[in-house]
Parts: structure tokens; C-alpha cells; sequence
């Protein structure tokens, strides 16, 4: 492949302090969304039964279910702080334009999972408010790990940029791998967040297995667009670092993923069998799918991360080939 210097990248000057802040809030955003997982896990969004947690503070500690909610909201509110000061920070210190106005992508979505997050509580954890609270949180992980990566020190260098020879480009495949993610991690909220205990107690098993198929089918797809992506990567890209890292954590966790839902799936299976204790488990899983299942989004979230950081350096260090433009129709070839 023929290379070409990436010109703007001389005028780049990295910031530390602002990359090391992203790389924290990152870090910050996956616990948040591993304990937002274990509260699902463990059906203690309801512990608080109200937005706030001043009349929460002293007792936080005594009930398990609330335990975990109460962490999950200190979490929150100092992921909300700590984006705060990152928002003003980069407004700042940052010349570039873009990436100043990508910041305040970060900032709305906070505030915008907040106000989802009050009315999860306000209207008992509905499917409406907890579908779209779950997604969004995958969605602020994955951007702000790309605050993070177009901080970054190789981001700033002088890096050849590859131009690549064949179509589709891999930032297009990297976006496909992208989009497919993340339509699998709204199937998985849904999943997780309409209530198959009470449907199966209605005998609407339909409903469970109907989102179970939905996310299988998107399993596939997902797996599909990720091979193609790792193919790609592996025959014209394994020289360049930057692209080959993400690519190699997300094979490595595919497998890991499929084994998880798997194991999953089939724990919820035979919770909601089991009729004698199907409204106990409903309230009270398991301790083996508490565990399974919150590892299965935490392994997610970070394939969803990986993913995300990958698309954003493909538009730094590949230069697709241009698009071969089509003839007027009325034209004749001589």
C-alpha cells in the first residue's frame, strides 16, 4: 500500500492532562455501565423509589438490592461532574473545532440520560424509559472513548495515514460493525428490560422468546460484520497498530460474548420454567445469573467500546480510495 503523511497532524499538539482525563472518564462511564448491568441483574432499579438519594444516605448500605442502586447513582452523578469539567476543559485548551463541538455531544447525553433515568423511576422501570436508558449508556461509553482516542498521543503524531486499494473501505466495514453493534445492544436491552417473569406467569411465553430470537439473529449479523471487519484488518492492516489493537480485543471477546449469552440465556430459560419458583426468581435471580448475566453486558460494552474506537481511528490513519464516479446517462462511449 502507498502511504501519504497526514498534513493537519504537524499542527496537533497533544494535551496530557485532557487525554489522561478521557481515559479516566472512560474507565469511569464502563464501571458505571457494569453497575447499571448488576442493578438489572440483581431487579433493584426500583430499591429508591424516588430520582433522588438525600433520603437514601444513611441506610444505603443495609439492603443488598438498594446497595446497588445507591452505588450506581454515585456513580452517575460523579460521571456527570467529571464530564462537566472535561466539557470546559476542552472548550478551552483545544484548538480544533470539531472536536470542541464534539464535546458538547458528550455533555447533552449526559444530561439527557439523567432525565431518561428520572423517568425510569418515575414510571416503574417501563420498557419505554429503560430500553432507551440502557442503550444511551452503551452510546456515552462508546463516545467517550473516542474523546479519548482522538486525544491521544498517536493521534497527535505524525502518523502516515495508509490509503487503501480495495472497496468497501475498512472505515465503511468498521461503520457497518458499528451500527450492527449497536442495534444488537438495543435487542439485548429489550431483552433484559420487558418483563418476561410476568409474561410467563400470564402464559405470553411468546414474549420472551421472541426477543430471545430477535437477539440470537442479531448475534449472527453482529459475528458476520465483525469478520468481515477482522478479515480486512488482518490481510491489508496488520501494521498499523492503532487499527490492529481494537480489532484484536473484539476477537478475542466475540467468543467470550457468545459463551455468555448463551449461558445466559439458557439460566433465564430455566428460571422462568420453573413454576414453582418462577415469581421468587422474578424478584430474586439466581446468584449464577446475576454473574453470567452482568458479565455478558459488561463484555459487551466493551466489544461496543472497541468498536467505536476503531471507527474513529480509520478516519485518522486509513485514506479509503476514491469512489469511482459514474458516467452521465447520456453519454455515449465513443
Amino acid at each position: 500500500m502507498n502511504t501519504e503523511p497526514k498534513s493537519p497532524s504537524s499542527a496537533l499538539v497533544y494535551n496530557p492532562w485532557l487525554h489522561r482525563l478521557a481515559l479516566f472518564l472512560t474507565c469511569w462511564t464502563f464501571l458505571v455501565v457494569v453497575i447499571g448491568g448488576t442493578v438489572k441483574s440483581h431487579e433493584a432499579g426500583l430499591s429508591i423509589p424516588e430520582p433522588f438519594i438525600f433520603h437514601w444516605i444513611k441506610d444505603w448500605y443495609k439492603t443488598p438490592n438498594l446497595k446497588w442502586e445507591f452505588f450506581h447513582r454515585m456513580l452517575v452523578g460523579v460521571l456527570g461532574g467529571g464530564t462537566l469539567l472535561l466539557v470546559i476543559a476542552i472548550q478551552f485548551f483545544e484548538k480544533r473545532s470539531s472536536v470542541r463541538n464534539f464535546s458538547w455531544l458528550l455533555l447533552l447525553s449526559v444530561i439527557a440520560q439523567a432525565v431518561i433515568g428520572y423517568l425510569t423511576v418515575r414510571m416503574f422501570a417501563h420498557p419505554q424509559t429503560s430500553v432507551p436508558h440502557a442503550a444511551l449508556g452503551q452510546s456515552f461509553l462508546a463516545m467517550m472513548a473516542s474523546m479519548a482516542a482522538i486525544l491521544s498521543p498517536s493521534w497527535m503524531g505524525s502518523t502516515a495515514s495508509l490509503t487503501e486499494k480495495n472497496q468497501p473501505s475498512v472505515r465503511n466495514l468498521a461503520r457497518a460493525n458499528l451500527i450492527m453493534i449497536f442495534v444488537q445492544l438495543i435487542l439485548g436491552a429489550a431483552l433484559r428490560h420487558d418483563d418476561q417473569a410476568k409474561a410467563f406467569l400470564e402464559g405470553r411465553e411468546w414474549v420472551f422468546y421472541s426477543h430471545l430470537l430477535a437477539h440470537f439473529i442479531g448475534a449472527i449479523a453482529v459475528s458476520y460484520f465483525l469478520a468481515r471487519v477482522i478479515m480486512r484488518v488482518f490481510r491489508e492492516h496488520r501494521h498499523q497498530i492503532e487499527i490492529l489493537k481494537p480489532v484484536k480485543f473484539m476477537m478475542m471477546l466475540l467468543g467470550v460474548q457468545l459463551l455468555l449469552g448463551m449461558a445466559a440465556a439458557l439460566l433465564k430459560i430455566l428460571a422462568l420454567t420453573d413454576h414453582e419458583n418462577a415469581s421468587l426468581y422474578a424478584s430474586f435471580p439466581q446468584p449464577a445469573r446475576v454473574w453470567t448475566a452482568t458479565a455478558h453486558v459488561a463484555v459487551g460494552a466493551l466489544i461496543f467500546l472497541c468498536s467505536a474506537v476503531l471507527f474513529v481511528r480509520t478516519h485518522r490513519f486509513v485514506t479509503p480510495i476514491a469512489e469511482p464516479v459514474a458516467a452521465p446517462l447520456n453519454e455515449v462511449p465513443a
